[in-house]
């Protein structure tokens, strides 16, 4: 075969991949609002993109769960009703039982990293509803076994992809959606991480390729913090025109000079919602935590 013919046949896996990944992003952002900070109370509000999120629900209990940093600015706790969700041009303050680690209490807190956000508001949760969705606990792969595959998603906003635009009083977003690997297995001694609490994944900015075969820059995942790492089991779609995910991770840091991103895996967060709220989830067999 050519290098012409080997180029085609790469360009043509790229493409397939890429409407694979779009089509099962289509469905997870579904699940997973974009986060705004508001800043002031007095007009004219400033609501600027911050972080991503993902909607949660157990039995009768909604919850949004997210980055722990993202209620903090330089280690400092902001108002959680100062971040939240927008809809159309509306400000949704969400409201609830908040659990976060405070990154600055103990260094390990940034190895966990989350927010869990009990929604107790019903006119908060029909007004979320209205626009998405939220994910069941059979969508959680919480006994997730790590794999080299690239069938690692992220799905999320960096904020520089969020365009405002006060004078139609729109948003424009563009979300970032990729597909990636687990990194190198030494990296995780190297950051100080362990793979039973988190993932570390491969994100190469200066070297990103899109579905079409044609390299080029991704963007600086700030904003991503907060979103989900999906997986997909097999890259394919079903005959119900699905593609199967999912959710092993909420991302939490990026490490530039590693070409590296950090995600906290799911089994912590449910963890937590088992123990914090006392609803009923399978006990993770990967960690146990204890809360004080």
């Amino acid at each position: 075969m050519s290098k012409h013919q080997d180029s085609l046949v790469a360009k043509a896996v790229s493409m397939a991949i890429g409407k694979i990944t779009t089509n099962a992003a289509e469905d997870i952002l579904l699940y997973s609002p974009q986060l705004f900070r508001k800043y002031g109370n007095v007009e004219p509000v400033k609501n600027l993109p911050w972080a991503s999120s993902i909607l949660l629900r157990v039995d009768n209990d909604h919850f949004l769960v997210t980055a722990g940093h993202v209620l903090e600015e330089n280690k400092v706790a902001i108002n959680p009703e100062d971040v939240g969700i927008m809809l159309k041009d509306h400000f949704l303050i969400l409201n609830g039982n908040v659990k976060y680690t405070a990154t600055s209490l103990h260094p390990s807190n940034t190895k966990v990293d989350l927010t869990i956000w009990r929604l107790e508001d019903e006119r908060v949760i029909i007004d979320i509803k209205s626009k998405y969705k939220f994910l069941e606990p059979v969508s959680l792969d919480i006994d997730h076994i790590l794999t080299t595959k690239p069938n690692y998603l992220l799905v999320g906003f960096p904020i520089t992809r969020t365009k405002l635009k006060p004078d139609t009083h729109t948003i424009k977003v563009d979300p970032f959606i990729f597909l990636t690997n687990q990194s190198d297995e030494k990296l995780y001694q190297k950051l100080s991480f362990e793979n039973h609490a988190n993932i570390i994944l491969d994100y190469r900015k200066r070297k990103i390729r899109n579905f079409n075969g044609v390299a080029g820059q991704g963007p600086d995942p700030y904003g991503l913090s907060g979103c989900g790492l999906w997986y997909l089991p097999e890259l394919n779609i079903g005959k119900d025109g699905k593609v199967p995910f999912k959710l092993v991770g909420i991302m939490t840091e990026w490490h530039s000079n590693h070409n590296a991103v950090v995600a906290t895996r799911i089994h912590l967060v449910t963890e937590v919602i088992r123990k914090e709220f006392g609803l009923q989830l399978p006990k993770s067999s990967i960690t146990e935590i204890k809360l004080s």
